[in-house]
């Protein structure tokens, strides 16, 4: 019998600096005329909070809201992750093609909100650095933002909200990091390339992973993979590895190493071994997630190589 095998996972993560905007614009039309309510345009992507705290399901108010620049709000949504796939929120604003009280009009810029229940954060225009505002817990983080886009066109925008330095680190995090090395007699610094724990992954990796970068044993990686059956020529494999809150995982398989890097695509993954268990092509953590999960893939009895992406 062919055995799967399994690779060291490969990091894919999709960062947003500050409040940053991380998108591929859809192509515009040239012109929009005649129609004085339009189909919205609509943005949709993650939200985290790489503080480890989670921002879909915390608080009945956390939420994403849209305001023009001049402060009016023209969009709200609730932040809850949508089962199966890598976002949690979805964001219709509302156009025309001429001014209308609560519409946008093409190629008008927004500022966002990110309400997490407790703290509220912003985008306006200018440099990708974050600052706080008084002790108010309110904080702004000035980064570019894009324009609204053509009546019912979609654009992916991920934001993290927290107060960030200048390599998109959080400084909450950053301030927790040091007092545990000083509560451990830790030595050294944080540095994004340096590896405080030994473990092989970066402390950058780890802070976008999730996983403890003072801890050689909570590191993002596979525990185990196990054949819990073959038949009929499928074969059902376990992989089970540690995983992080407030994260998004997607399993990847190739038929082959060669040439590098792989093509790796996305494989559906179901939660429970049974025949009949719906499958995913994401599973989403929260801050109550066990430090270890297991999914459950399937192949046709060929040689297949996996691994795991994180965002």
């Amino acid at each position: 019998m062919k055995k799967s095998i399994l690779l060291l996972p490969i990091l894919a993560f999709c960062l947003a600096i500050g409040l940053s905007l991380v998108s591929a614009r859809p192509v515009r039309a040239a012109s929009i005329v005649g129609q004085a309510d339009l189909p919205p345009y609509t943005y949709l992507g993650r939200i985290t909070d790489y503080n480890h705290g989670s921002l879909a399901g915390v608080s009945g108010s956390a939420e994403i809201r849209a305001r023009r620049t001049n402060g009016v709000l023209v969009a709200r949504s609730a932040i809850t992750n949508f089962p199966g796939t890598a976002f949690n929120y979805v964001l219709r604003i509302p156009m025309s093609s001429q001014p209308t009280t609560g519409r946008v009009l093409y190629g008008e810029q927004l500022l966002f909100e990110v309400d997490d229940g407790g703290r509220v954060f912003t985008t306006t225009g200018g440099t990708a650095v974050a600052t706080a505002i008084a002790d108010d817990g309110i904080y702004i983080s000035t980064t570019g933002f894009s324009a609204v886009g053509a009546p019912g066109a979609v654009e992916r925008v991920d934001f993290m909200a927290a107060v960030t330095n200048e390599n998109g680190v959080s400084t909450d995090y950053l301030a927790t990091i040091a007092l545990l090395m000083d509560l451990q007699g830790i030595e050294g610094t944080w540095t994004t390339d340096g590896d405080l724990d030994g473990d092989g992954m970066s402390n950058y990796d780890e802070y976008l992973a999730g996983t403890d970068p003072l801890d050689p044993d909570d590191s993002f990686r596979f525990l185990e993979q196990a054949l819990v059956r073959s038949e009929g020529g499928t074969n059902v494999w376990a992989l089970t590895f540690i995983c992080g809150p407030n994260r998004a995982y997607q399993a990847l398989t190739a038929d082959t190493l060669t040439p590098e890097p792989a093509d790796f695509q996305p494989v559906p993954h179901a939660l429970t071994d049974a025949a009949d268990a719906p499958t995913e092509n994401w599973l989403n953590t929260d801050t109550t997630q066990p430090y270890t999960r297991t999914i459950y893939v399937t192949d046709n009895g060929d040689v297949r190589f996996y691994a795991l992406t994180v965002q």
